[in-house]
């Protein structure tokens, strides 16, 4: 909820992402990464939904900021991986797949392509 917090923020937008990708989204992943350790997935061997909710919440955050899984190796292999299954890998390549828009019009991030 945070993200898509700052996504609707227009005043103070570039502050409000700093202080976000400076303290809160590494305080974040340092907490997912412990959690994950070594499992292959959320809740280990098994893939769920959660795994599916937790890897487009990764997607958004890196379209803001591609670099913000780059301390946490852990994660950006989780979400390699997760990338590299059949299925989601051939959505991705797909027609039907499209990144933008994540926020609607509102929104003073996530609306078109940044790119």
């Amino acid at each position: 909820m945070p993200f898509y917090t700052l996504c609707y923020t227009h005043d103070g937008f570039d502050d409000a992402k700093k202080k976000y990708f400076g303290e809160t989204i590494p305080k974040l992943l340092d907490l997912l990464e412990k959690f994950l350790g070594c499992s292959r997935w959320i809740i280990g061997d098994k893939l769920t939904y959660v795994d599916f909710c937790f890897c487009e919440a990764l997607d958004v955050i890196q379209l803001m900021t591609s670099d913000c899984l780059d301390k946490h190796q852990g994660i950006k292999k989780y979400v390699e991986r997760f990338y590299a299954l059949d299925k989601i890998s051939a959505y991705r390549q797909s027609d039907r797949f499209k990144k933008w828009p994540i926020s609607s019009s509102y929104a003073n991030w996530g609306t078109k392509c940044e790119d």
